[in-house]
């Protein structure tokens, strides 16, 4: 089983076939993926802040049950939920998380989604700049001379 959680959130089997995430399970391995290992609890806190620690709780189990339905054995665990064992995902080096997806109804896990996009951005611009070939000095500097007679007749 791959998850593409870069862009889109997507579950592929092993036979090809794909099945898309809903943004609440997306969001959920995305963070399963990148933190690791987490407690139902906290999870529950995070996708469903508005709701009651029980009702969040329940929530996330019958999520639980529908993507296991659909995708397959993609989380597994008790109390502390990880990504299961077979399960790869695109995010390793990835410039991005879920695309443009935002959950203003869950501040904590919308912030995190943010911190997670900057982080990757940085991260993939501070790689661009560190190709070889490209130059590190400022567009506008004057090119450096090689031979001393040349620089010394230009600059008269």
């Amino acid at each position: 089983m791959r998850l593409e959680l870069t862009r889109h959130a997507l579950a592929l089997q092993a036979d090809g076939s794909s099945s898309a995430l809903a943004p609440r399970d997306a969001v959920l391995l995305a963070w399963l993926a990148l933190e690791g290992p987490t407690p139902r609890t906290r999870l529950a806190e995070l996708l469903w802040p508005e709701s009651g620690l029980t009702a969040a709780r329940n929530t996330l189990r019958q999520r639980l049950f529908r993507l296991r339905k659909h995708c397959g054995e993609l989380v597994e665990g008790g109390e502390l939920l990880r990504l299961a064992e077979a399960v790869r995902h695109d995010l390793g080096d990835a410039d991005g998380v879920l695309g443009g997806l935002q959950f203003p109804d869950a501040p904590a896990l919308d912030t995190w989604l943010r911190g997670q996009r900057e982080q990757r951005a940085g991260a993939a611009r501070h790689v661009l700049e560190r190709r070889p070939g490209r130059s590190r000095t400022p567009a506008s500097s004057p090119p450096r001379c090689r031979s001393p007679k040349r620089c010394s007749a230009s600059m008269s």
